[in-house]
């Protein structure tokens, strides 16, 4: 199981579902934080930014000092030993864009460059953390971003997403569909293969409904020659 082998791994857990998840309310996830919860008690739920803050591995070194592997740009160590404890973190990096300067607690604090590498070394005294955050160059010019929003096939995707999730979502019958849609893995189609089973749905459903009233037509025509039959074998009688 993916989940059992995550946690016994240490790694974070990341849940994601539809919006018709919670359709019933929001209790739909208590089971499967049960289920977390009863694998591993000491299981926390925090939020993204405390799990990027802590995403890296740390291993006690022969000299009692700490080596650090992050592979987050800001985490927080924390020293949760009754001494002063050494850390050697290291991160890899392309330096592309190039890093401006890393903080320790927003002052400025030397590193240093080897290769593809970012190296310090940092003491953290008993019982306290530190956050350490390597900020980048910016070279993003958002005057020379078009946000118009003229592409014709994003609009209409923004428009169907509305409509799904503002007036479909509002009854029964459009929850019904949209979960039909997802489940069955109509969705996979993509939109213009989809368009076209619908029109061959509707189209046959057209046919079969024309060849219906026929029959229900031609059905009563019958009937009520048999009775005006009957009537007149009557009368003659």
């Amino acid at each position: 199981d993916g989940i059992a082998y995550a946690i016994a791994q240490s790694k974070p857990l990341l849940f994601y579902v539809h919006h018709e998840f919670f359709e019933n309310g929001i209790d739909a996830f208590n089971s499967i934080a049960e289920m977390v919860n009863s694998m591993d008690p000491r299981v926390q739920w925090k939020s993204l930014g405390y799990i990027s803050r802590h995403l890296y591995l740390q291993k006690k070194r022969d000299d009692s000092y700490y080596d650090v592997r992050s592979f987050s740009r800001c985490i927080e160590l924390e020293n949760r030993q009754k001494s002063d404890l050494t850390y050697f973190v290291r991160k890899e990096e392309s330096f592309s864009p190039t890093i401006r300067h890393v903080t320790v607690d927003g002052k400025t604090y030397p590193y240093e460059r080897s290769g593809y590498n970012l190296s310090l070394t940092i003491t953290i005294p008993a019982g306290q953390s530190r956050t350490i955050n390597m900020e980048y160059e910016n070279a993003l010019d958002v005057t020379s971003i078009d946000i118009s929003k003229n592409d014709p096939h994003i609009n209409k995707l923004r428009r169907l997403s509305d409509f799904r999730d503002i007036t479909l979502s509002k009854n029964m019958l459009g929850r019904s569909v949209v979960d039909l849609y997802y489940k069955t893995g109509l969705y996979k189609l993509g939109l213009k293969r989809l368009i076209i089973v619908c029109l061959v749905l509707s189209s046959a459903m057209g046919v079969g409904g024309w060849y219906l009233l026929r029959y229900i037509r031609s059905y009563r025509l019958r009937l009520g020659r048999i009775k005006n039959t009957n009537g007149e074998m009557t009368c003659g009688q």
